[in-house]
């Protein structure tokens, strides 16, 4: 999607990111999972004509170090 023409605003949005890491042997491998909300600012307001509703992400990753 492309701005709009008329949309001056420059603020994003604000985002919150919780993440909790587990290692298992020694440190060579970890579980991790993480989320994420993002809380729309003006710009993105303006550009979809005032109807921005907040995002969330969820991520689950296996680590392994060798």
């Amino acid at each position: 999607m492309f701005s709009q023409p008329d949309n001056t605003e420059t603020h994003i949005g604000d985002e919150v990111d919780v993440v909790w890491t587990h290692f298992f042997m020694g440190g060579m491998v970890a579980f991790q999972g993480g989320y994420g909300h993002l809380f729309p600012g003006a710009y993105i307001s303006r550009n979809l004509g005032g109807r921005a509703v907040g995002q969330d992400w969820a991520y689950a990753q296996l680590w392994i170090n060798f």
